[in-house]
């Protein structure tokens, strides 16, 4: 969740992260949009190869744990990168499975970085998500999350926008948790 003033209704407002849209419905956001993009994917080498999920269970305060491994990742860059991540009160197995799939998504996948500028015209939101597209680089409506807005000082009339390609709508992935389970999303 963040914790941000919304200068569009004089408001603190709180907003979590979760899929609440529908892609088709998203403003979009192309290059006659934005100025001065710029764009990172994340390289292989950056990612996790195993992630381990620990849980309390509430009722009987007992560690469980599962793990999931992208194999994938693992065979190209030929090492093991572990990431722990440590959760209290989730309740049972399918909770931690739920956990579990968006941070495999966002430790495990190469997902964009992209900052530009865009008119302070435009009614946006830090959370808010949006269809980005650049026919440059190939890219047609890439759900996209708003992580940071800032005044440009060099620049006036504008929003600086950092941006990130956003997990939920990540998908061509089977998750592996326990080597038993098995979800795929294609």
């Amino acid at each position: 969740a963040t914790f941000y003033f919304d200068i569009y209704i004089g408001k603190y407002r709180i907003k979590l992260y979760r899929k609440d849209y529908e892609e088709n419905l998203l403003k979009d956001i192309t290059e006659k949009d934005y100025k001065d993009l710029t764009f990172k994917k994340n390289s292989w080498q950056d990612l996790y190869t195993h992630i381990n999920l620990n849980y309390i269970d509430p009722i009987n305060y007992k560690k469980n744990s599962i793990y999931a491994t992208n194999d994938a990742i693992r065979n190209m860059v030929k090492q093991d990168k572990i990431q722990e991540i440590n959760f209290l009160c989730i309740q049972d197995k399918q909770l931690a499975i739920n956990v579990m799939s968006r941070e495999y998504k966002k430790y495990c996948m190469p997902f964009a970085e992209l900052t530009f500028k865009i008119s302070s015209d435009s009614e946006i939101s830090v959370f808010d998500t949006f269809n980005f597209s650049n026919k440059k680089l190939n890219i047609n409506k890439m759900v996209c999350r708003i992580i940071e807005i800032s005044a440009d000082e060099t620049d006036g009339g504008y929003y600086e926008i950092k941006a990130i390609e956003d997990i939920y709508s990540l998908t061509d992935y089977t998750l592996k948790i326990n080597n038993e389970v098995e979800i795929s999303q294609i």
